[in-house]
């Protein structure tokens, strides 16, 4: 890459300062699964472009038997909690013009 570079410039570019310009322009996003979407529309309304790698992920395993797919579970009401969290926030950084 740095020979195309090079040749592309007229110069001789060093292969360690092509890799130093190379780190300094990369940047990469590591946040929750829940809130990628948000932070990473921040960070390209700055105009940085980033790699993103997500955590914290909130899906299991899918169950297929009747008790899991028709009966209530309680704890579906607190990622129905972080899903409205998430569209609020993002409205509010619409509004504002965060992103």
């Amino acid at each position: 890459m740095f020979y195309v570079l090079s040749k592309i410039l007229g110069l001789f570019v060093n292969p360690g300062f092509f890799w130093i310009v190379a780190l300094l322009l990369a940047s990469l996003l590591i946040t929750s699964a829940t809130h990628m979407r948000r932070s990473y529309s921040c960070f390209e309304k700055v105009g940085l472009n980033c790699d993103t790698f997500c955590t914290d992920f909130q899906s299991g395993a899918r169950q297929w038997n009747i008790e899991a797919l028709f009966v209530p579970q309680t704890n579906v009401l607190f990622k129905w909690n972080a899903f409205i969290h998430e569209l609020v926030g993002l409205l509010i950084y619409k509004v504002m013009r965060y992103i």
